[in-house]
């Protein structure tokens, strides 16, 4: 239905554009509209509502944005406009941000833009200030359920239902015609670098997945290895996929396994250097899977993971015959719960995302050596390779890139 401001004195219609109308007077005049700003919401989806003396205007939307506008003049203006180099990124998807490491590029779903389907922005991080590439026009509109980066300003995306795997190609002139590479596998983690795609390749005749590496950077694809199918399991819900981490030299990697009978969850890490992977070490967690986090150095000699509960991480040593607890650390109530584990470039620190904030530790004692509170929690960070900026993504859907001067000299 049409809206009347408190006083009387303004109708809004719900469709796109919201025309307003002022009703003093035997006629109705148009008073300007509010254009549509997320796009690809319903005017049912979006409320709206007027200051007590009609003088502004608040809209709302299913993307979770909320903005406000001067109803004063000829045409409404809206009072703090977004510029082109903003973006907000879908903040409960966990598949909503890839980052190039490498190249210094981000990948993120977009929450403020909606065109009946996941719309993907690429954003440039190499300058002094994010800028979408190659400009702020160039969207991704996919169904798509998951991403990874490989070499070149080509990404992996992997779609929903039976679509098969596919590599997109981005340009200065836009998105480019994908390739198809695989089919009946599900994505599951990429590398750094690339080279190294872990993956659930589905027998659709006998109902069977088995666990294969893949180098998608490859023309064509390569097929590294195939392991047992019971190496990673999907009863364990998404941290089945979460908790698959691969070191930044491709040689370790990590699965995360259902106990036995009541027992532990089992982390397997597994040794990457011949023709096909070895179990190194079997570690239990006895945190919830939902709330268990994990995170491989880059060298592979270490590993950060909360195994006993959410407040405590527990840092284990790989580089002898058997693992070994380097440190052990518990989160300050003040930060809450692990939400996200990152390590730096350089192997020696480990940022730690919190319900309120990230702390950047000394991985061998486990002192904080920086803290930062962020707009609430951060469910995802990811550490760029030159150890100076550090992009973090927050539960209020922005999208931070933190630079640190000296950081790691």
């Amino acid at each position: 239905m049409p809206k009347f401001s408190p006083d009387g004195s303004l109708l809004a219609t719900l469709s796109y554009p919201r025309n307003l109308w002022r009703t003093a007077g035997p006629v109705a005049k148009h008073a300007g509209a509010i254009p549509q700003t997320s796009f690809g919401m319903t005017a049912r989806e979006e409320p709206m509502d007027f200051s007590r003396d009609g003088r502004r205007a608040v809209v709302g939307d299913i993307a979770g944005m909320v903005r406000f506008w001067d109803l004063t003049a000829m045409e409404p203006k809206e009072l703090n406009p977004f510029d082109p180099a903003t973006a907000f990124a879908a903040a409960s998807w966990e598949n909503a941000m890839t980052l190039d490491a490498k190249a210094g590029r981000l990948l993120a779903q977009r929450a403020d833009i909606n065109n009946m389907g996941s719309t993907y922005q690429v954003w440039n991080l190499d300058r002094s200030q994010p800028q979408p590439f190659p400009d702020a026009k160039t969207f991704l509109v996919a169904s798509t359920r998951s991403t990874a980066a490989l070499s070149g300003n080509r990404w992996l995306a992997e779609s929903y239902g039976d679509t098969p795997l596919r590599v997109l190609a981005l340009d200065e002139f836009g998105w480019q015609a994908s390739l198809d590479v695989a089919k009946n596998v599900e994505l599951i983690r990429t590398s750094s670098d690339g080279t190294l795609t872990i993956v659930f390749s589905r027998d659709i005749r006998k109902t069977t997945a088995t666990t294969e590496g893949w180098d998608f950077s490859s023309r064509p694809p390569v097929r590294k290895w195939g392991i047992d199918p019971r190496s990673i399991s999907r009863d364990v819900g998404s941290s089945s996929r979460r908790s698959v981490q691969i070191s930044g030299d491709n040689r370790w990697f990590t699965t995360l396994l259902p106990g036995e009978n009541g027992a532990p969850l089992k982390l397997i890490v597994w040794r990457n250097i011949g023709p096909k992977p070895e179990v190194a070490a079997t570690l239990p967690v006895r945190n919830q899977d939902y709330q268990y986090r994990i995170a491989l150095s880059p060298d592979g000699r270490y590993l950060a993971h909360t195994p006993d509960n959410e407040r405590v991480v527990v840092v284990m040593n790989l580089s002898g015959k058997e693992p070994r607890e380097a440190s052990r650390f518990e989160r300050h109530p003040y930060l809450g719960d692990v939400q996200s584990l990152a390590f730096h470039p350089d192997g020696k620190r480990l940022a730690v995302g919190g319900l309120i904030g990230v702390d950047v530790v000394d991985v061998t004692t486990g002192k904080s050596v920086w803290k930062w509170d962020a707009p609430g929690a951060v469910p995802w960070l990811a550490w760029a390779d030159d150890g100076r900026h550090l992009i973090t993504h927050n539960a209020n859907k922005t999208v931070y890139v933190l630079r640190f001067p000296d950081f790691g000299k």
